[in-house]
């Protein structure tokens, strides 16, 4: 299955004493050294890795049609979502080029 290119990060975490405080927060009274190491290096992988640039420019364009007085009410919740995600897939193309 292919997934979709997302754009990378959006807000990746940079500061290496954050991304281990929070990392270490994560592990917190678990006793398991494997546990311990699998629930850091998620929970580091997610700090560095951030929000995608896919997500955050769907929460935009959601944010917009949501905002607009005729916008709210003419989707579904279901479509504003689907809408949402291909404004920000035509959004990472026009990037690209």
């Amino acid at each position: 299955m292919s997934q979709k290119y997302n754009g990378g990060p959006a807000f990746p975490m940079q500061d290496p004493q954050a991304i281990h405080a929070l990392a270490a927060a994560a592990i917190q009274g678990i006793d398991d050294a494997a546990e311990r190491d699998r629930i850091y290096v998620a929970a580091r992988a997610q700090a560095v890795g951030g929000m995608s640039l896919r997500d955050y420019f769907a929460a935009m364009a959601m944010q917009a049609v949501a905002t607009t007085p005729t916008g709210a009410e003419s989707f579904t919740f279901d479509e504003r979502a689907k809408w949402a995600y291909q404004q920000a897939d035509f959004m990472l193309k026009a990037r690209a080029e």
